[in-house]
């Protein structure tokens, strides 16, 4: 027990209740773990689960890949946040469209390249 200081009219002791854990549970016996499985239903969540998409990788041929480049080197308003057009959402859908239609391919496809550049180089 900690002494007392002077003038101090208390004890600051504390009480600390230290349970040891409890023990583990025994191994279940073979029979049991055949039984638990033909009995035991499959447990049923009622969150719904994240959707997966499917994950595809898009390939460009150099000459598409220059056409790209050349598009965002014109318009400098799709990656440069200091811009007075960058949030101009309406040009720069317009431009992803105008380039996907030249090049056969989907606006989605043309943006998610893109991101997936700009991820490689910043790391």
């Amino acid at each position: 027990m900690p002494a007392k200081r002077k003038g101090s009219k208390t004890s600051r002791t504390a009480v600390v209740d230290v349970h040891p854990p409890p023990p583990p549970p025994p191994p279940p016996q073979p029979e049991e773990i055949e039984d638990a499985s033909v009995e035991t239903p499959p447990p049923q969540d009622d969150a719904p689960k994240k959707t997966k998409f499917p994950r595809t990788t898009i390939t460009y041929t150099d000459q598409q890949k220059e056409e790209i480049l050349d598009l965002l080197k014109a318009n400098p308003s799709i990656y440069e946040k200091r811009r007075a057009d960058y949030k101009n959402m309406q040009l720069k859908e317009s431009l992803w469209q105008q380039q996907a239609d030249k090049m056969g391919t989907s606006v989605l496809e043309l943006k998610t390249w893109y991101n997936s550049q700009r991820t490689k180089m910043e790391r």
